[in-house]
C-alpha cells in the first residue's frame, strides 16, 4: 500500500502540471489579444526590413507552393526578402509549371550547399550571404504563417534585450492516424514550452519559426557552428542565450503542415525528437516523465488493489488530462473543428511513455530522412 500512495504523489505532480499548464495557456491567449489590439490592422512604413531564408527540399506539391505563398505576401510595411535555399535547382522543378518567380519579385532562390551533416542547415549556410538585411527569419517549408507574423516578430526586436524569436505551432488538417497524433504530441509539446517559459526562462528556439539579426548570428559562429547539430533550433536558441540575450515567443502562432503520414512513420519522427530532448535538455528529458499521469495512475491502482481512491486519482488526472488538452488546441489553433482530435491525448501518452524509455534506453541512432545518424553526447551527428 505505500508503494501505491508513492505513485499516487507522481499523480499529484502530474495534475499539478496539468493546472499550470491551463494557466500559462490563458495566459498567452491575453497576451495574443493584447498584442493584436496594440498592433492594429495597417502596416507601418517604419518597420524594420526583413530577410527571410526558407529551406526547401521538395516542391513538387501545390500545397509546399501555398505555404511559401504565406510567407511572402505578409501584412508588412518593410521590405519583405524571402530566399529559398536549396542543394540544388532541380527542388524548383515543378510538374505544375510553378515557380519561385509566381511568388512574387521579393522572392530569390540559393542553390548551393555547404558542407554539414545537417543538411537544412547546409543549404541555408551559403543563403546567409545573399540576406540584405539585418534580420534573419529562418522558417520550416511546410508551415503556413498568419498574415500579422512578421510585424509581430519585429514588434519583439523593439527591446534590445532580445536575441531571438521564435514562435509556437499547431496542425490543423490532419488525413491519417499518424498525423492526427503528430497533431496531439505537438500541442502538447507547445504547452510544456509555455510551461518552461514560466518556469525557467526559454533557452532554446523552435525550428518552425527562428529570428534573429546578423549580428547576433555572427556572434555565436554562425549557421556554420551548428551545421552537424541535429537539434539546429536549440543550438541556436541556447547560444543566443549565452550571450545574455534573450529567447521570446512571437505572439502568433503558424500552423503546421502535416502530410498523410504513417502511424510508424509519426513513431519515428517523435522517438527521433525524444532521443534529440535527451542530448539536449536531459535535465527537461527526466522532467517530462513525472508528467505523465496516466503512467503513474495506472500504477498506483495495481499496487492498490484497485482501491476507491486509486480509482478517483485516476479519474482527476484524466478530466484534467482532457480539459486541458482541449483547451491548449482551441487557442493554439482557433479552429473548433479540429479540438475534437484533442480527446486522443491520453492514448497518445501511452505511445510516449513508450518512447521515453526507448529513447533512454535505446541507443541513440536517428532516422533523418534517407540517412541515419548516430547522435553524440554534445548532440552532434555522425553518420552511419
Amino acid at each position: 500500500m505505500f508503494a501505491a500512495w508513492f505513485l499516487s504523489l507522481f499523480t499529484l505532480a502530474s495534475c499539478a502540471y496539468l493546472l499550470l499548464t491551463l494557466w500559462v495557456v490563458r495566459g498567452f491567449a491575453e497576451e495574443r489579444r493584447r498584442a493584436r489590439e496594440r498592433r492594429g490592422s495597417a502596416p507601418s512604413e517604419a518597420e524594420a526590413d526583413i530577410s527571410q531564408i526558407k529551406p526547401v527540399h521538395d516542391l513538387r506539391s501545390t500545397q509546399n507552393w501555398e505555404c511559401l505563398r504565406t510567407f511572402a505576401d505578409q501584412n508588412y510595411g518593410g521590405l519583405n526578402q524571402m530566399i529559398l535555399a536549396a542543394s540544388s535547382q532541380d527542388v524548383f522543378v515543378n510538374e505544375a509549371g510553378q515557380s519561385p518567380a509566381g511568388l512574387g519579385s521579393n522572392v530569390e532562390t540559393s542553390c548551393a550547399s555547404a558542407e554539414g551533416l545537417n543538411l537544412k542547415i547546409a543549404s541555408c549556410i551559403p543563403a546567409v550571404s545573399k540576406a540584405a538585411h539585418e534580420i534573419l527569419v529562418f522558417s520550416d517549408a511546410d508551415m503556413i504563417a498568419p498574415p500579422e507574423l512578421l510585424r509581430s516578430i519585429n514588434e519583439k526586436f523593439r527591446d534590445d534585450k532580445v536575441g531571438l524569436v521564435t514562435c509556437l505551432y499547431i496542425v490543423k488538417k490532419m488525413e491519417s492516424a499518424g498525423a492526427v497524433f503528430e497533431g496531439v504530441s505537438v500541442a502538447d509539446f507547445c504547452a510544456s514550452v509555455l510551461v518552461a517559459r514560466l518556469v525557467e526562462g526559454i533557452r532554446f528556439a523552435l525550428g518552425a519559426v527562428m529570428a534573429l539579426k546578423k549580428e547576433t548570428l555572427q556572434k555565436i559562429g554562425g549557421l556554420e557552428a551548428i551545421k552537424d547539430y541535429l537539434a539546429d533550433d536549440y543550438q541556436l536558441g541556447f547560444r543566443t542565450s549565452q550571450l545574455g540575450l534573450e529567447v521570446v515567443l512571437a505572439p502568433e502562432v503558424v500552423e503546421d503542415v502535416v502530410d498523410a503520414v504513417s502511424f510508424k512513420e509519426y513513431f519515428l519522427h517523435q522517438l527521433r525528437w525524444m532521443r534529440t530532448y535527451r542530448v539536449s535538455r536531459p535535465g527537461g528529458f527526466f522532467s517530462f516523465f513525472i508528467t505523465q499521469g496516466l503512467f503513474w495512475s495506472l500504477a498506483a491502482l495495481c499496487c492498490s488493489g484497485l482501491a476507491l481512491w486509486a480509482w478517483m486519482a485516476f479519474f482527476i488526472w484524466l478530466i484534467l488530462r482532457l480539459a486541458a488538452s482541449v483547451y491548449v488546441w482551441n487557442v493554439l489553433a482557433e479552429d473548433k473543428k479540429v479540438v475534437k482530435y484533442a480527446l486522443l491525448a491520453p492514448v497518445k501518452d501511452i505511445f510516449y511513455v513508450i518512447m521515453w524509455f526507448s529513447a533512454f534506453f535505446g541507443q541513440s541512432r536517428v532516422q533523418w530522412g534517407k540517412n541515419a545518424y548516430n547522435v553524440k553526447k554534445d548532440g552532434k551527428l555522425e553518420l552511419l
